[in-house]
Parts: structure tokens; sequence; C-alpha cells
């Protein structure tokens, strides 16, 4: 899921200029890519915090994990404050958030670029954005693709993930609102009994008017984008006896040595 556009309300902005007035050099913090692109946008600390990203060479997990937990502050910081702090209760077993909890540091000239194509919605612009030196124009995308967003997700909006059906070249884009928020959203199996999504037969302009012509379906997207896929599929194969191959032997088994780092 990713946004591209950033005409939303201020929540995310606000709260990132409140982190940031507070960073210090143990603790460096970040913009999202979905800041808005508006008056009250933080981009008088932009180029502060960016320095202190190129001193240290990278974004540290944890300080962006901060970020993405005060765009939600009941749910991802207050409701933890006053159930496990305060009443000191041991918080009950959940896998997603477990896996959240695992961060990662991102590059600073990454998360710069972030920044920057963010601030100046450059996707939305033909050719205002380049990869390993080519401009990117989504309308030259014209493969069919299958568009996947979260209702409740508070980190990429869904009407901003919407936009995609717009700025794309296919002529074939299947749009997919999953229920639930920016992780359930995608980690949503078929044992999920509460799992719905909604379809809708086109793609017009206006995301309010996808949303009133769409219909609820019961279960997972995951089968119904196994079905789009198998319908652009090849023939089934059988699958490789061992990983790997002579020139490219497995190195570790699953997921690999850096779950061993502290």
């Amino acid at each position: 899921m990713a946004g591209f556009d950033n005409d939303f309300e201020d929540g995310p902005a606000l709260g990132i200029q409140h982190k940031a007035a507070h960073f210090s050099d143990h603790s460096v913090d970040g913009l999202n890519v979905i800041a808005r692109n508006g008056p009250n946008a933080p981009q008088m600390g932009i180029d502060r915090l960016l320095g202190r990203f190129f001193r240290h060479g990278y974004l540290d997990g944890r300080a962006l994990a901060e970020v993405f937990a005060w765009l939600r502050p009941d749910d991802l910081i207050w409701n933890y404050w006053v159930n496990n702090y305060l009443q000191g209760k041991t918080p009950p077993p959940f896998d997603i958030l477990y896996w959240n909890a695992d961060t990662t540091r991102m590059p600073a000239a990454l998360h710069r670029d972030f920044i920057e194509i963010a601030m100046s919605n450059a996707l939305t612009k033909p050719g205002a954005a380049s990869m390993l030196g080519s401009p990117v124009d989504l309308s030259k995308i014209n493969v069919d693709s299958y568009v996947v967003a979260g209702i409740d997700d508070h980190i990429a909006p869904w009407p901003a993930a919407y936009r995609a059906t717009q700025l794309l070249g296919s002529r074939n884009i299947r749009f997919v609102l999953s229920n639930s928020g920016h992780i359930a959203a995608m980690v949503n199996p078929p044992s999920n009994p509460k799992a719905t999504f909604r379809l809708a037969p086109g793609n017009p302009p206006d995301h309010h008017d996808w949303l009133a012509q769409a219909e609820t379906v019961q279960g997972t997207w995951w089968a119904d984008y196994t079905a789009w896929l198998a319908d652009r599929s090849g023939e089934m194969k059988d699958a490789p006896r061992k990983l790997g191959s002579a020139k490219f032997p497995p190195l570790d088994p699953a997921p690999g040595t850096y779950v061993l780092e502290r």
C-alpha cells in the first residue's frame, strides 16, 4: 500500500511537528510519506532533521515506530500507558504487534528521498521523481494492476492509495478496500473470521463515488487476489525439491541470522 496524494487533514503533520520539536542526539525522529503538503506541514524543520539523520547515517527504527505511533496516540500509546503502566496488566499475546515491534533502521539517504517525494507530491507529476536515473511516469505503467488499501490505515489513508486508479496507465485496475488498518489489512489470512473487503465495478475519479457503489464481500481479499493472479498466470508446475542452486546455495534457514542480532 502506498499513498500518492497528500491532501489530508493536518493530524499527521502536527504530530510530526511535535516530535521534531522534542528530538535530541539520542532520539532521531522523522516524517512519514503522507505528510501534508500545505501551510501547516513541518517544512521548516526538515533541513534540521535531515542534518541529524546524515550525521548518524541512518534513521533509528525505534524512532520511526514512535512517529507512527503518535499518528494514533489513543490506540498505540495511551492504551498501553493506562493498561500496562498504570494498571499493571500484562499485554495479551498479539502476533501482529510482536512482529511490528521488530523494527529496522532506514538509511538516511532513503529517508531523505521519501521526505522529498512526499513534500513535493512528486509521484503525481510525470518526471518529477526518478529511480536510478530514470524519470518516473506512472501513466506509462500499462500492465493489469491489483491495488489494495486498508479502510482504517492511518499511515497510508485509503483515498491516497485509491489515487493509483487514476495515476496508473493501465486499463484494467482492480481496487480492493480491505477492512482493518495498516498491518491487519494486508496480513489478512483466510482463518480470520472477521475479514471482509469491498469491490466496485469501476474506478470513478472521486473515491467517495467508488465507495458509494462498492459492495462488501465476506472473507479475505487473499482469495480474490489468488483468482485474479490465476487468470494471468501460466500452467501449474511442480515446486523445486530443494531451495537454491549450485551457483546460489541457501545461506541459512529462514528467516535468517539477522533475528539473532540484538
